[in-house]
């Protein structure tokens, strides 16, 4: 009977030997599978750092460049500016001063206008006087030359008066061709202002997209840093 529980006890630790030994087995299989899938992750994830970190670095570059094109669209805005800013002065004294050759030249008018009418009354004068003392030669005689140098001083009056009224017309289509010119140039300077400033803004739009993408694959990275650490953690504390 003795000789039959020890052949019991034998069998039954045998048996738990055997099972201890199969789940010895067992774990060391699992833990040899799951170092070699925490090893494959480890690679996966410095591949994948290693691409992140580049796809990073191509961002800022780009970034950096759309920066700098940003600076230079803003310097040509405001070089746009100044132009327009330039051009509405201009415009502005070319205005004033056609404007003020306008009075120029109708005061001239006027002053010759006013010339040739003493001088036509002054003639007729002339003529009167001399119808009225034709008997006298001598007097006859001083009124003709009177008559005949208020005759020639009308004649250069109205002869001015014609300079003038050429002179005026084409300062006036002189200055209206200058104003036509300097707003072309004012409205194409502003054109180029408003190509300037969205071109500014649509910079700007791709710089902040490049910005958030950036943070979105740092948010990647970490995010991998973490699933790895917990990873290890997990094999660690298996072995």
């Amino acid at each position: 009977m003795e000789a039959g529980r020890r052949t019991d006890v034998e069998t039954s630790a045998s048996i738990k030997t055997e099972n201890l030994a199969r789940e010895l087995e067992e774990t060391q299989a699992r833990l040899e599978a799951e170092t070699t899938l925490h090893e494959k992750a480890n690679k996966e994830v410095s591949e994948v750092r290693v691409q992140l970190a580049a796809e990073v670095e191509a961002l800022s570059e780009q970034s950096q460049k759309l920066e700098a094109e940003i600076q230079q669209r803003v310097a040509n805005e405001s070089d746009a500016m100044s132009k327009v800013e330039s051009l509405e002065q201009a415009l502005s004294e070319a205005t004033e001063s056609a404007s003020n050759e306008s009075r120029l030249r109708e005061q001239a008018e006027l002053e010759a206008r006013e010339t040739v009418t003493k001088l036509q009354e002054e003639l007729n004068a002339a003529n009167e006087a001399q119808a009225q003392l034709g008997d006298k030669l001598n007097d006859g005689e001083a009124f003709a030359k009177e008559a005949a140098r208020l005759e020639n001083a009308l004649a250069k009056a109205q002869s001015r008066l014609e300079e003038e009224t050429r002179l005026r017309s084409q300062a006036s289509g002189e200055s209206e061709e200058q104003v036509r010119q300097l707003l072309s140039q004012m409205q194409e300077a502003r054109q180029t202002a408003e190509q300037e400033s969205a071109a500014k803004q649509s910079l700007s739009q791709q710089v902040e997209q490049m910005t958030q993408e950036i943070e979105r694959t740092h948010a990647e990275a970490e995010d991998l840093k973490v699933a790895l650490e917990q990873s290890r953690t997990s094999v660690e504390e298996k072995e």
